[in-house]
């Protein structure tokens, strides 16, 4: 009966680490998920478009919602700069991702 008894602890634990994987491998995949450096890794010239048009569409936005005798507000003046920043940051996180491709293309081959 003792024995019985340590076998059925050691399968509860093993099933225990089992399902403490699963998830630690879950969570795992949803940071992973939910961080943008995975999306413009995967998918930089996607996420450069997309990024693009959505800076289009809110300065379009905005620039309708101002009326056109007031000059530029503030508010203008901060998303301008916040889409120059993004765009800046992310034409240069695509350019280092292309080149870190090519070197990687070009070590392979003089391997």
């Amino acid at each position: 009966m003792n024995d019985r008894k340590k076998e059925l602890e050691q399968e509860l634990e093993a099933i225990q680490n089992e399902i403490e994987d699963s998830l630690s491998e879950i969570r795992n995949d949803i940071h992973s998920w939910t961080d943008p450096r995975y999306w413009i890794h995967r998918y930089p010239l996607h996420t450069v478009g997309t990024s693009l048009v959505v800076g289009l569409l809110l300065s379009q936005a905005i620039g309708r919602s101002k009326k056109s005798s007031e000059g530029p507000g503030l508010s203008s003046l901060f998303f301008t700069e916040i889409k120059k920043f993004a765009s800046r940051s992310a034409a240069n996180y695509v350019v280092k991702i292309i080149e870190e491709n090519v070197e990687r293309t070009r070590r392979a081959k003089n391997t």
